[in-house]
């Protein structure tokens, strides 16, 4: 699949959210689909990919997730695409907890089961420091 194709399929599979905003792009070389609760902007996915190696969902709360996939064919990328759409619903219908005291997490349910979202290091290592610099 192109980019284009891919961001139109972004488009195609948000478009029966109705309790969400949502809106696709492509830049930078990959397909972007962020989406928001109606009128609750500071709560937002991005689901990204460049199509070819990996898909990823990132989320307001600084968490992650990365699939990696070596070339897709295009079922493939859609079956990813469909995958992180349900995590992101999932995250934005409230339906997550956070885990972990030092190295957190995000777990949030999907009608598959939990998804697990992590942090980057950099992440982990600013909001250790945040945490020494409150006490």
């Amino acid at each position: 699949m192109s980019l284009r194709e891919i961001e139109d399929y972004l488009r195609l599979i948000s478009s029966e959210l109705s309790d969400c905003e949502t809106s696709t792009e492509r830049r930078d070389g990959m397909a972007l689909l962020r989406m928001s609760p109606v009128g609750d902007p500071t709560r937002w996915v991005v689901i990204s990919t460049p199509g070819d190696d990996w898909f990823g969902l990132r989320v307001a709360d600084e968490f992650i997730l990365i699939n990696p996939t070596l070339r897709p064919d295009d079922e493939e990328i859609k079956d990813s695409l469909d995958e992180l759409l349900l995590v992101a619903v999932g995250y934005l219908e409230g339906r997550y907890r956070r885990s972990g005291r030092v190295f957190r997490s995000l777990i949030v349910e999907t009608p598959q089961g939990r998804v697990v979202l992590g942090r980057t290091v950099g992440t982990h290592v600013r909001a250790l420091f945040a945490d020494v610099v409150r006490r």
